[in-house]
């Protein structure tokens, strides 16, 4: 009976054991998700813009004796959004496009400090846009660093700061979802990061971070059928906003690859004409400009890309996204001739 007791009281203290490592873990997992927000208190930015937008206004004396004409009415709006420094010596934000392209005065608030800002450029084909500010001292404001977001994988922590609703330092967690989401419509040029960490309006242009605090992306959109949070949330890759804000800073236009083709999407009835088998992955290309890189290249009309960089075509939207953000020059393309 002796023995009977012993061994039934064996798995409870080892059950016991296990529950504690695991609280262990869970408080050390937590105390890095403190340390990543605290850090993050000087680095991310609340963004309110003014701008003005034309209403046209009913004017009664005038509907009675000319029909319904209408009246332009210029009318002063606020918009806000959110942004994080990239820069903090030179005092650069990055946020999105759509905060702060028609903005006429900008305002920042990082860590309780308020801060005028300056419109340095934007790039609405990838919703980035680069913000200034100048009258700042050392220490009031703090750089994030960039993670190569082509190394984060599926299932990995991923944490949203930024100010929905306009409620500012808001912390949520979440993991990556899913990587290089295109077409959905958002931008020109997507190679979307989806994630399910909370992401409302208010979120656009806060940064998206690991577990080190390094940015992987910029919350941009997200998908929602109410215009809240539904579980999808889309972020601008690193390595794409780098790239573009490099090039914002120096005030050159953007410059983007190209191969001058025009390409379509591989539907049934293509795969049926060229007898091209479901488990191939590609683009068709319909036509080829003339002397153009592709052309030079020998690419010609129905040829198939399947690889494009080392990398698997998908669709369109991604193979556009790589081309355009491919360095001048590179000669990288696989394709067979159905």
């Amino acid at each position: 009976m002796k023995n009977l007791i012993k061994f039934m009281f064996l798995p409870l203290f080892l059950f016991v054991s296990a529950v504690s490592l695991n609280a262990a873990d869970m408080r050390d997992f937590e105390q890095e998700l403190i340390k990543v927000s605290e850090k993050a208190k000087k680095s991310v930015a609340s963004i309110k813009v003014e701008i003005t937008e034309q209403q046209r206004m009913r004017d009664p004396f005038f509907d009675f004796f000319f029909g319904n004409p209408m009246q332009p009415r210029s009318r002063k709006s606020q918009a806000q959004g959110s942004g994080f420094v990239i820069d903090d010596k030179e005092g650069f934000i990055v946020t999105n496009n759509h905060v702060v392209q028609k903005a006429e005065k900008i305002e920042v608030m990082i860590d309780g400090r308020t801060f005028s800002a300056k419109l340095i450029g934007t790039d609405p084909h990838t919703d980035v846009g680069l913000i200034k500010i100048e009258e700042f001292k050392k220490g009031e404001i703090q750089e994030l660093k960039f993670a190569d977001s082509d190394k984060i994988k599926v299932g990995s922590f991923a944490i949203a700061i930024g100010n929905p609703f306009g409620l500012s330092n808001s912390v949520t967690f979440g993991i990556v979802s899913a990587k290089g989401r295109s077409g959905m419509r958002v931008t020109d040029y997507e190679d979307f990061i989806q994630t399910d960490a909370a992401i409302n309006p208010g979120n656009s242009g806060g940064p998206l971070l690991n577990i080190e605090g390094e940015v992987i992306g910029m919350n941009t959109a997200i998908l929602s059928q109410s215009g809240g949070y539904m579980g999808i949330g889309l972020a601008v890759p690193a390595n794409m906003v780098k790239d573009i804000t490099q090039q914002l800073k120096s005030g050159k236009k953007i410059q983007r690859a190209m191969m001058g083709i025009v390409i379509q999407e591989l539907n049934d009835d293509i795969r049926s004409y060229f007898e091209i088998d479901k488990s191939v992955n590609g683009i068709l290309v319909s036509s080829v400009e003339a002397k153009s890189p592709a052309a030079k290249a020998e690419l010609q009309q129905y040829d198939l890309i399947t690889k494009f960089d080392g990398k698997e075509v998908e669709n369109v939207s991604q193979f556009r996204t790589a081309v355009a953000f491919s360095p001048y020059g590179k000669k990288d393309t696989a394709r067979n001739n159905p």
